[in-house]
């Protein structure tokens, strides 16, 4: 018998830098998490897609992240990942992310 279930991989946290192209915009406190599926087909266990999301929220510079084009979060630790953010409450500077790498 075969199912498919839904394992969190990582919580990451911290303050980070977004950019646009090389550009910084915004100074932003930042959680993401990270699932990743896994397919089970009798004792063998195949690791599937990973959907990695978050949020931001924008302590210093531009509040409006919301839109049609991919910007880059520097993450604490120096990792980078490519999101788009998809909704949030813009005055207040919240935006919700998805990421498409994180390196």
């Amino acid at each position: 018998m075969s199912h498919t279930t839904r394992k969190l991989i990582d919580t990451l946290s911290g303050t980070g830098q977004v950019l646009r192209g090389d550009v910084p915009i915004a100074t932003v406190k930042y959680g993401i998490t990270i699932h990743q599926e896994m397919h089970h087909e009798g004792n063998e266990t195949i690791p599937g897609l990973r959907d990695i999301n978050g949020q931001l929220f924008v302590l210093t510079g531009e509040h409006d992240l919301i839109h049609d084009e991919e910007l880059v979060l520097v993450l604490q630790d120096g990792r980078r990942a490519r999101f788009y953010a998809h909704s949030g409450h813009v005055p207040e500077g919240d935006a919700q992310i998805l990421i498409n790498d994180l390196s």
